[in-house]
């Protein structure tokens, strides 16, 4: 089994983005990241290529894959 956390704070801090800014680059509420930071909200694979365009990093460097 493994569980996949989304390690979306600590990219976008790396980037020295706000959630805001993340937010309106991607088209998405600021409260939407925010959800989405802390697990509270689930996200598409749409949403995390476009994460990984507006941060410049490759998606899978959004993803923290944890074996149970």
């Amino acid at each position: 089994m493994y569980k996949i956390k989304i390690n979306l704070k600590n990219k976008r801090l790396d980037a020295k983005m706000t959630q805001k800014f993340l937010a309106n680059k991607c088209r998405l509420t600021q409260s939407a990241v925010s959800k989405i930071e802390r697990n509270l909200q689930t996200t598409t694979l749409l949403t995390l290529e476009s994460f990984s365009n507006v941060l410049d990093i490759h998606p899978l460097e959004l993803l923290i894959i944890i074996k149970k």
